[in-house]
């Protein structure tokens, strides 16, 4: 972030804590003399709350009324935390009452979530949006509206899209639905629509490759692109040097085949999620970040490394994960050497998901041979209670002892291989340590000082703002005050000029008086 952004945002990021501020405490923004804004730079500063804070603002003043109806982020996330409320009502019934139940709530709330969203949009007015995020279990039941959401979005120039369809899946996604199927060219949409997108994000959502290369094809301002749980996708291929790519993103397609990237001259991060299938990289001179998941990390090295060696010299981070799958041993076959590839700006390597197999042995000496100017090296055993929590699924006692082997048997597999590290340096790393603990204490405690001034400011804040609202109704009191004794004076005023009058009249009528 630029140091002008950077300072556009903080600026955005106080009025919109003001903003809470007087919305949760039913203040009249229209008394601030520092909300004096214009509608646009309000509507951007709406844009940093989320929809439900942005629309609660309506009811400050007639100002404010309609004004979250221009915001520029529109995200719609839906998240199902009513069901364990609502079942425990059930607890007498039978698990498969339950379930009938719950699969009944479940549908009422997502056909409420969408008529929310259908009757935001609808009142939304803002001719351009930067960013549309809907984020909701659907399938392809609701295929109309997510057509509608589209066409809405794009017809607006949207610059991020991204659209979740089962997002509390991390893995891949379950069969039980049929998912939502984007075909182009539709009714509402078409693939010329997404001229104006620079990063698109789809997941839960069955696309195919020749749709994916048309709408990427169309993207001639296109930097992020990530794929998820796509059933379609069998075979993508990109060869296109016009492209502006410079972020790539595919994982669990369980039918991909085959991934060709050629000639794409702006890539800068590739990530591959998945079961093993055909990959292909060439040309992508830029690229310094290459992430790779799955089982074809247990092939033997001179298997799996020439897929990548295309591109190996430029790399600077390197990470190879085998979380989702489990070990296999291979006891029997013998560590084999794998070619030599030049790596002259690796520092780092990580290698998550180690079992202790022949070809994690071999990857680990592979870059130890071959990364010449190589700084760290992490191996990380089995870690899969960090996915179980992702998931939000109960760690077992069995997947702690796996863990545990699997550590176990990594520190006896690499204290031959990972050279020791030098006393001396174990020992500077260790006051450097200290020294660092000490720097954020030390900061911390500032930061506490800090605080503590911050919370005397706001209580002055608020002492000076209870002594202002004193000496205004004080002021409002003599203001009426004055006000009745003007109108007393004005009508002592009339009664004395009724006086003349009449005396006036007798005088004329009477003049000898």
């Amino acid at each position: 972030m630029e140091a002008g952004d950077s300072k556009k945002f903080r600026t955005c990021y106080n009025y919109q804590q003001q903003i809470i501020e007087r919305v949760e405490g039913g203040y009249y923004l229209d008394q601030d003399p520092t909300i004096q804004l214009p509608d646009e730079i309000l509507a951007y500063i709406l844009s940093f709350l989320t929809l439900k804070d942005a629309i609660a603002t309506s009811v400050l003043s007639k100002r404010w009324k309609g004004l979250w109806a221009f915001v520029t982020r529109l995200h719609f996330d839906h998240k199902i935390s009513w069901l364990d409320d609502d079942l425990i009502i059930m607890k007498e019934k039978s698990a498969s009452e339950r379930q009938i139940v719950a699969k009944k709530l479940e549908a009422e709330n997502t056909d409420r979530f969408v008529r929310q969203v259908n009757r935001v949009l609808k009142l939304h007015k803002s001719p351009t949006i930067e960013e549309f995020r809907v984020c909701v279990e659907l399938d392809e039941n609701y295929k109309i509206n997510i057509d509608e959401w589209l066409k809405f979005a794009l017809t607006r120039r949207v610059q991020r899209l991204e659209l979740y369809m089962a997002w509390h899946h991390i893995g891949p996604l379950p069969c039980s639905r049929r998912p939502y199927n984007l075909v182009l060219p539709s009714e509402t949409v078409s693939v010329s629509d997404f001229k104006s997108l620079k990063s698109l994000h789809l997941k839960a959502v069955d696309v195919s490759g020749q749709v994916l290369e048309n709408i990427l094809a169309n993207c001639p301002v296109l930097e992020w692109f990530a794929v998820h749980g796509s059933l379609e996708l069998k075979t993508f291929k990109l060869a296109s040097p016009s492209l502006v790519l410079k972020y790539l993103e595919i994982s669990w397609c369980p039918n991909l085949n085959s991934i060709e990237i050629c000639n794409l001259t702006n890539l800068v991060r590739f990530g591959y999620r998945g079961p093993d299938m055909n990959l292909r990289l060439n040309n992508v001179p830029r690229l310094v970040e290459l992430s790779i998941s799955g089982r074809q990390i247990q092939q033997s090295m001179p298997d799996f490394l020439p897929k990548f060696s295309s591109c190996f010299s430029q790399l600077e981070t390197l990470e190879l994960d085998e979380h989702w799958y489990q070990p296999r041993i291979d006891h029997a076959r013998r560590v084999k050497k794998a070619g030599k590839w030049p790596h002259e700006r690796l520092e780092e390597v990580e290698l998550a998901g180690y079992y202790g197999s022949k070809s994690h042995q071999e990857l680990v000496i592979y870059f130890l041979e071959n990364a010449t100017i190589l700084k760290r090296i992490i191996v990380r055993p089995c870690d899969q209670s960090h996915d179980y929590m992702k998931l939000q699924l109960p760690i077992t006692r069995d997947v702690i002892m796996m863990e545990k082997a699997a550590r176990r048997r990594a520190k006896e597999q690499l204290r031959g291989i990972i050279p020791p590290v030098d006393s001396t340096l174990r020992k500077s790393n260790k006051a450097e340590m200290r020294d660092l603990k000490a720097e954020v204490c030390d900061l911390s405690a500032e930061v506490y000082d800090l605080e503590a001034e911050v919370c005397d400011l706001n209580a002055e804040v608020y002492d000076l703002k209870a002594e202002h609202r004193a000496q205004v109704l004080d002021l409002k009191s003599v203001v009426r005050d004055l006000k009745a004794e003007a109108r007393d004076l004005e009508a002592e005023v009339r009664d004395t000029k009724a006086d003349l009058k009449a005396k006036t009249r007798d005088l004329k009528a009477d003049p000898r008086s």
